[in-house]
């Protein structure tokens, strides 16, 4: 609809305003224009309605500028009143969005993160396993090293006795090339064990990491959704009180009207 918009000068030309989706305000040389002259955002903006029926859209600045003011003049007082409440209902409208789709991203979040913590358990879980599985292969081959040795020893006791050298001999030989094939598969097994507990503990140092990360994103996503609650229930109260004022502004319209028309009846009354 059309409003007065008052420019830099003071003065006030009529304009044409479209309330668009998304807190947009549009304004246009008339209803016919293809183009509009300009457009403000209403994001953390703050409307009110001032005397004279204008409307005043204060949007926000920064830390080292302050924020624009637009002043737009309605026909009526209820007409500015119903502008407000269309301008902070759309504002609220969008913020409302903004915190469900926050809402969808923190399920999403969350979701990631319950699959990462069953991830890093089962990551854990096989971390365990493995240095079991590597302390029980330790052990063994430690026993099997003690056998070996004691066999030795009792060879080594009976060096003296000539008869069955050569068969002694062979028997060593046999012993020792065997703990040696045994000590190589041992290794091959240790190595292959600590290869992959390696490969499993910078799997889990990744996946806590990844964890550590969305638990940020998250408490960063409640914090704003905390935020944007408090501000939705700002503007909720602001558009309630606008509304009482709106209709107090149309009770003392009426009761005006009330009085002019006593008024207006005591005058030909006296006339007469």
């Amino acid at each position: 609809g059309y409003l007065a918009k008052r420019d830099e000068q003071h003065q006030w030309r009529r304009r044409f305003c479209v309330l668009a989706p998304q807190a947009f305000l549009y304004y246009f040389e008339d209803s016919s224009a293809d183009a509009p002259r300009g457009v403000i955002d209403l994001e953390g903006a703050d409307v009110s309605v001032g005397d004279g029926n204008v409307v005043h859209i204060v949007t926000p600045g920064t830390h080292d500028t302050e924020g624009r003011r637009f002043y737009f003049q309605a026909d009526s007082a209820d007409d500015a009143a119903a502008w407000v409440s269309a301008l902070v209902r759309e504002r609220y409208f969008n913020v409302r969005d903004e915190r469900d789709a926050y809402r969808d991203l923190q399920h999403d979040l969350s979701a990631q993160a319950a699959a990462s913590r069953d991830a890093l358990d089962e990551a854990t879980e096989a971390n365990d396993e493995a240095e079991r599985r590597h302390v029980a292969a330790a052990r063994a081959e430690a026993e099997l090293d003690d056998r070996l040795r004691a066999i030795a020893r009792e060879l080594d006791e009976h060096d003296d006795d000539s008869e069955g050298d050569d068969l002694e001999e062979d028997v060593r030989s046999s012993i020792l090339a065997r703990m040696k094939r045994h000590g190589r598969r041992s290794m091959a097994r240790i190595a292959a064990l600590e290869a992959k507990l390696e490969s499993k503990e910078a799997s889990s140092e990744e996946r806590a990491r990844e964890l550590r990360r969305h638990g940020a994103e998250v408490a960063q996503l409640e914090e704003e959704l905390r935020r944007e609650e408090a501000r939705t229930q700002d503007e909720a109260e602001t558009s309630a009180r606008l509304n009482e004022e709106t209709e107090e502004l149309r009770r003392e319209a009426q009761e005006a009207t009330l009085n002019l028309e006593v008024v207006e009846q005591q005058a030909k009354a006296a006339d007469a």
